[in-house]
């Protein structure tokens, strides 16, 4: 049998008979209409539920953009600290929950600065959360990645990674900030391990098995290598998701005095971290406070007594448990000169029962005692822990201190001088260590001093080579040094010892390339000249002291003006001056308080006639502009003491400010300070504000410095009352008029010398350390209470050309300050060290 096979295309299909006669007609096809229509059908219902979905996609975004914009809105409430907006955005399900969230905002432990807990701080804006919702659409899990900085050895730090979780529900307005359910936790697990029982919840439970292993693992370390431990010691560890956890945990009370029991929060609660860097930063948080309760309670302390020196040696042996970095490191002593060791404050900080923020170290003073005992009880063989086991029964400081060292409470002057040579020798170890600033950030000058050990000579420090040269034998037992314009050079004056009762003078100029060369006295002005770094604006000109003028040997200055291209061998034109001159801005004015009565004088630079602005003694007088001075005037007591400010186009004068007036506007602590004005000036970026410095007058030593600000300017009635704005409190009493305050060249910093009783009663002497402030910034860059060495003008430093590098001469050591610099966080400085017993007189000039 054979087949004949046709496609569709090729069969002669038969046709239907339409009379009606012979067999039925075959039915019509209906399924591709059908199909048709189930496709329509079908095509109809994907795009309906096409929309839908499309709807509830963007919805559930809307939704999702909603929980974020409350999640953004609570947090900045938290960051400003607005508890009445931040507390408008949480939900109202649990009130001890509550509660402890307006806590956590009160102590700043909410959102990214919960790690704070641990040391962390925030490194960066926290990125966009991840948002997570239920299927009926009312509640949200929030996930925001966050990064911190941490501790990473060695005084540097690294940024991690960390999730924190959040949960929001819809409230009958808006979403809110809500508590986990207990679902969300899961059951409460428990796990011993040889030195630790860990309880936590479930949901952690992957990562508190593994800090369950590396905690006892440190605990068994510390066992070994810090202190005895006893054969029954267990620390119990419990990780709470109660928030209230977070803030017991930042209190420190548990961890200073809760015995072998610590709570300390989930991890959930303090963030989760990304990656193993993560991990290791959390991992030192939890063990730095379950070690230091371990430690707390095996040295029997008793909370919270003596807490600063406590903390300051948990931190050491958490070092030592390579838990944290160290304490204190070497560059940290070159800037520990700034505050010479005060034994008062010592003892105070001994007793101190204020507890540190969580994220807060022991005062770094003390830290650098403690490591100076450590050393210097170099031979025993746990002095760290023979120190830290004694601390906890001791009555006071010095019974402590006397335990393990000869040093006593009779003779205190002992303990501080060889603080003060242990500080200097760390430093100068620290600088030797330091690595060098590139050349072009350097300053292009060289430094020249009066150095010396009985007698002074003039030495010269090249920055581009490190090294000294004596420049100028001159064997003055006293001298005074200062830059001759444009750093071409300097002048000196000083003593030279003689067989008589009187006193011999020799001054000497260095200029350009020229070696030193001696001036002899000139014409009829028998005197020598103190050269003094004032020069007039717009000239080659600088003002000098005249010292025993007319053959009179006792103190009886003049002041005049020379020019030093005309000084010679045989002597310098002078231009002899009524009193201490202060140019205006552009130096077409100037005033001059008249030595002989303290008249406040006035004239043009180019008259030779004076006018009398004051008949009585004034202070300080200074300009704002050209059209505008002013002056600080005594009155019968200090209350009455006034700023007058004196318009030279119709010479108005006007009484601006009194120091009463100061004084009220102080806080209600302070009103009742007496202030004594002791500088002013314009402020070089706001044209209608004055600066003033005011010191208190009673025990205090505080200074403050105020900004006088005239609403309409300084061309204004001058009758107008400035608002008056305190800028800054600084310790110490600032020194007044010439002698004190002074602009940098670029008059963007303010230097400040403040007599320091802490400096005075390290050196015996008058102890005048420095304040720089930054105009710009309206911040202090360097707070130091070491005196400079400078007995005539004390206090005093200068800037470098470029007006980038402040130099004054400290201890052993040239000290150089470049305030637009940091060295982590602080400014950054250079000690140039030298053998010599002092050096003094510091100078800029070119190599």
């Amino acid at each position: 049998m054979s087949f004949e096979w046709q496609t569709e295309e090729e069969r002669d299909w038969e046709q239907p008979d339409l009379t009606g006669g012979g067999e039925h007609p075959r039915p019509r096809r209906r399924w591709p209409a059908l199909l048709l229509l189930a496709v329509l059908i079908a095509s109809g219902a994907y795009l309906a539920w096409q929309q839908v979905r499309e709807r509830v996609d963007e919805t559930t975004e809307v939704i999702r953009d909603e929980v974020r914009a409350t999640h953004d809105l609570a947090n900045r409430a938290a960051l400003d600290r607005d508890q009445e907006l931040f507390v408008s955005m949480l939900s109202g399900r649990s009130a001890t929950w509550t509660e402890a969230q307006r806590n956590r905002l009160d102590e700043g432990l909410l959102f990214s600065e919960t790690g704070r807990l641990f040391g962390f701080r925030v490194a960066e804006a926290a990125r966009e959360p991840e948002v997570a919702l239920n299927p009926d659409l009312t509640e949200a899990i929030l996930s925001v990645a966050q990064a911190v900085a941490v501790d990473a050895g060695s005084g540097l730090t690294e940024t991690v990674v960390f999730t924190q979780t959040h949960i929001f529900r819809q409230g009958s307005e808006r979403w809110l900030l809500s508590p986990p359910d207990d679902e969300f936790w899961g059951s409460w697990e428990t796990m011993d391990r040889q030195l630790l029982q860990l309880v936590y919840p479930q949901r952690d439970e992957e990562l508190a098995l593994r800090l369950a292993d590396d905690l006892d693992r440190k605990l068994m370390e510390m066992c070994r290598t810090v202190v005895d431990c006893p054969g029954d010691f267990v620390m119990r560890l419990r990780l709470e998701k109660d928030p209230q956890s977070v803030l017991l945990a930042a209190n420190g009370e548990e961890r200073l005095g809760g015995g072998r029991e610590l709570t300390l929060p989930s991890p959930t609660l303090v963030g989760l971290p990304v990656d193993e860097a993560a991990y290791a930063a959390l991992f030192r948080g939890y063990a730095g406070h379950l070690v230091s309760a371990a430690l707390v309670d095996l040295l029997d302390y008793t909370c919270c007594e003596l807490v600063l020196f406590q903390e300051a040696f948990l931190d050491w042996q958490l070092s030592r448990l390579s838990l944290r970095s160290a304490p204190i490191g070497d560059e940290d002593y070159i800037y520990l000169i700034d505050e010479p060791l005060n034994l008062e404050r010592l003892r105070e900080l001994w007793t101190s029962f204020r507890r540190l923020a969580p994220d807060e170290e022991a005062p770094i003073e003390v830290h650098a005692f403690i490591d100076y005992l450590r050393q210097k009880m170099s031979m025993r063989r746990d002095p760290l822990m023979d120190m830290h086991r004694v601390l906890s029964n001791s009555s006071n400081f010095w019974s402590w201190l006397s335990f393990f060292t000869e040093y006593e409470a009779a003779n205190p002057g002992v303990l501080q001088e060889d603080w003060f040579a242990y500080v200097w020798e760390k430093a100068r170890a620290a600088q030797t260590l330091a690595s060098p600033l590139p050349a072009d950030l350097m300053p292009q000058q060289d430094v020249v001093a009066l150095c010396g050990d009985e007698m002074m000579d003039v030495y010269r420090y090249s920055l581009a080579t490190g090294e000294w040269t004596r420049e100028l034998e001159a064997g003055y037992q006293f001298a005074v040094l200062a830059p001759l314009p444009d750093g071409d050079g300097y002048m000196v004056t000083g003593e030279l010892p003689t067989q008589r009762q009187d006193t011999a003078l020799a001054s000497f100029m260095q200029r350009g390339d020229e070696p030193p060369f001696a001036i002899s006295q000139q014409r009829d002005i028998h005197a020598s000249m103190l050269p003094w770094d004032v020069q007039v604006p717009g000239s080659e000109r600088m003002l000098v002291w005249l010292y025993g003028e007319n053959g009179d040997t006792s103190w009886n200055p003049g002041v005049a003006l020379i020019d030093p291209s005309t000084c010679a061998p045989d002597g310098c034109d002078v231009q002899r001056l009524v009193g201490l001159p202060v140019w205006s801005p552009v130096g077409s004015l100037v005033l001059a308080l008249d030595i002989e009565d303290g008249r406040l004088l006035f004239r043009p630079s180019d008259s030779k006639e004076w006018e009398t602005i004051a008949e009585q003694i004034v202070a300080w007088p200074f300009w704002l502009d050209d059209g505008l001075f002013g002056y600080i005037q005594p009155g019968a007591d200090l209350a009455s003491q006034t700023l007058t400010l004196v318009r030279v186009a119709d010479g108005e004068v006007a009484f601006l400010i009194s120091s009463a007036e100061l004084s009220d506007s102080l806080s209600p602590a302070l009103r009742s300070t007496q202030l004594r004005m002791n500088w002013a000036g314009a402020h070089p970026f706001h044209a209608e504000t004055i600066l003033l410095l005011a010191s208190s007058v009673d025990n205090d030593a505080l200074t403050f410095l105020f900004s006088l600000s005239m609403s309409d300017g300084r061309t204004a009635s001058l009758a107008d009352a400035p608002t008056i704005t305190l800028l800054q409190t600084f310790e110490g009493d600032a020194l007044e008029g010439w002698f004190g305050t002074n602009y940098s060249r670029a008059d963007r910093y303010l230097v400040i010398p403040l007599l320091s009783p802490v400096a005075s009663n390290v050196t015996g002497s008058l102890g005048a350390g420095i304040a720089i402030y930054d105009l710009a910034d309206e911040r202090i860059v360097l707070s130091s209470a070491a005196p400079g060495n400078r007995e005539f003008l004390v206090g005093e430093g200068r800037w470098s050309e470029d007006a980038r590098w402040f130099a004054r001469s400290v201890g052993p050591a040239i000290d150089l300050v470049a305030p637009e610099m940091q060295n982590g966080g602080r400014v950054y400085r250079q000690l140039i060290f030298h053998d010599f017993t002092l050096c003094q007189s510091v100078a800029w000039v070119d190599p």
